[in-house]
Parts: C-alpha cells; structure tokens; sequence
C-alpha cells in the first residue's frame, strides 16, 4: 500500500509516460547490463560481510578466544546496535553533502581500516572499550547503507529501474 501512495521521479516518470521501458526488465538487465549487477554485488559485500564480522564472529572470538562471556559481548552488540540506529540518518546527511560516490568511497576504506583499533579495543575487555571498537567499525561498515539503494538504481539506465 505504501507505493501507491509514492510518486515515480520525474526522470522514470518520463520514461514510463514514452513507453520506454522494459518489456521484461530482469531479463534485460542480465541480458544488457550484468556487469553493473556484478558492481553492485561488490558494492554491497561491505555490508553484508561487516555484519558477520561485527556479530556472529565477534561473538566468537571474544567468547573463545579473549575469555569474554557471552552476555557481556551480546550487551555490547546491543549498545552497538543502538548507536548504529543513531549513526545512519547522520551518514545519509553527510552523504548527501559529499555525494553518494564519494561517501561510498570512503566508507569503503575506513571499513577496511576499522578492524585494528576494533581488535585492539576489543582485547582490553571492559564494555566501553569493547562498543567503542565493535561501534567504531560498525559505523564505518554500516554508513554505506544510507546511500547504497540510492547508488544502485542510479547506476542502471532509467527504462530499467523498476
């Protein structure tokens, strides 16, 4: 019910009005444009594989490997998770004053370089040191999902989109 109460952008809009799109559009787009699903594939695996790592495998390594128990980490996940729910509407602010490409770029590198503070933070074993670090890469991880949708239909041609 939500989207019909949802207006189409101007650019599909015009599109749709020309009766310029697709007939079959995910067959088109395997047909014309795989390669832009393989990207965004890749574009998504960041979040995706920051969140098994910042979960399910955190829980663990810190419960296994460091002596944490069990219930402090999952305090900590859900402490993380809380200022994970913070952080994304300021992610999509900054993205939107930088651009989505450019946001995307760097929250790719800082989630690649957020894992070593995180493990070293992680390894002094109190629960701020730990949703700090844990939170540190979640926020890096997980910025991109305020642009990602944004960016993957923007990449397909307009008569595709649907």
């Amino acid at each position: 019910m939500i989207f019909l109460g949802v207006n189409e952008s101007p650019e599909f809009q015009r599109v749709k009005d020309a009766k310029r799109t697709a007939k079959v559009p995910v067959a088109e787009v395997f047909r014309t444009a795989w390669e832009l699903v393989l990207l965004c594939i890749g574009a998504n695996t960041i979040g995706i594989a920051g969140v098994y790592f910042t979960n399910t495998f955190m829980i663990t390594y810190t419960t296994q490997y460091v002596g944490i128990t069990r219930s402090l980490i999952l305090d900590c996940l859900f402490a993380v998770a809380i200022i994970q729910f913070c952080a994304q509407p300021v992610a999509a602010w900054i993205a939107e004053r930088i651009g989505g490409a450019r946001f995307l770029k760097i929250a790719a590198l800082l989630a690649m370089l957020s894992p070593y503070p995180m493990f070293m933070l992680v390894q002094h074993c109190t629960a701020t040191s730990i949703v700090i670090g844990i939170a540190l890469a979640v926020v890096c991880m997980s910025g991109f999902y305020s642009v990602i949708a944004g960016f993957v239909s923007a990449v397909f041609p307009t008569h595709l989109r649907y």
